[in-house]
């Protein structure tokens, strides 16, 4: 979430102060109890956890939500044009009319405000797109995740965005550094455990990091995971097969 006006903390540069503005980081934390009744690893196989394995799951081509706050939009428009079910013509028009939907089924009154949460994105898709989600699971823990993408498919996150974030290295790589500038949303599209990092799909064009992905090791996106992370993990895409 952004920097609250109370906050004692130091702004460490001016392009920090302008981060913490950035209209693009919309995802908004909504927790609901009743998600944890439903972990991913309830339903995936023993193999998934004792033979993890690196997979590349491609998602159609990179979204850019511009200057709106609908990253969760984008996020789950990612997911929807991935392997192993990619669902074909997912465009930035479709993102949006995602966010907008999930506006209407968040836990903040009305449209006047920026973001959404990564819970209500999931059920936006259950709705604009009947049986291409028809159930969801959450990842808890870094083995959860590394699992689900080694075995299953992608993962949608929401997650802080950290100022560090916002210039990925000469390797495409983001490392936690700086002040959580607020809460963005992107999707896992990647695992390598030789390297020991997750991939991410980015909805700031491709002129953004490495054709619009960067890289985080798993002690980075452990630690976002613990932050009050949402991994959320779509099932039963194989109708649209």
């Amino acid at each position: 979430m952004p920097r609250s006006k109370k906050s004692s903390a130091p702004i460490q540069s001016i392009n920090e102060l302008q981060y913490l503005a950035d209209p693009r980081l919309g995802r908004r934390f909504q927790f609901d109890p009743k998600c944890l009744n439903f972990p991913v690893c309830a339903i995936l196989p023993r193999q998934a956890y004792e033979e993890p394995r690196s997979k590349l799951w491609a998602c159609g081509p990179v979204l850019d939500q511009k200057q709106e706050g609908s990253c969760v939009g984008h996020g789950f428009a990612h997911e929807l044009a991935a392997f192993p079910y990619p669902i074909k013509n997912i465009t930035h028009a479709e993102a949006v009319k995602l966010y907008k939907k999930a506006q209407t089924l968040d836990e903040w009154p009305g449209s006047n405000y920026e973001g959404t949460s990564v819970l209500a994105g999931v059920k936006a898709v259950q709705e604009m797109y009947p049986r291409a989600i028809e159930s969801y699971r959450w990842a808890n823990t870094l083995q959860d995740v590394i699992a689900t993408v080694g075995w299953h498919g992608p993962v949608v996150i929401g997650v802080n965005w950290y100022s560090g974030f916002y210039n990925p290295d000469s390797n495409g790589t983001i490392y936690i550094s700086g002040s959580i500038a607020g809460g963005h949303c992107l999707l896992i599209r990647a695992v390598d455990i030789v390297k020991n990092r997750f991939m991410l799909r980015n909805s700031w064009g491709s002129g953004w990091g490495k054709k619009g992905n960067c890289f985080i090791s798993f002690d980075n996106m452990n630690r976002l995971l613990r932050e009050s992370g949402e991994f959320c993990v779509p099932i039963a895409r194989n109708w649209w097969k």
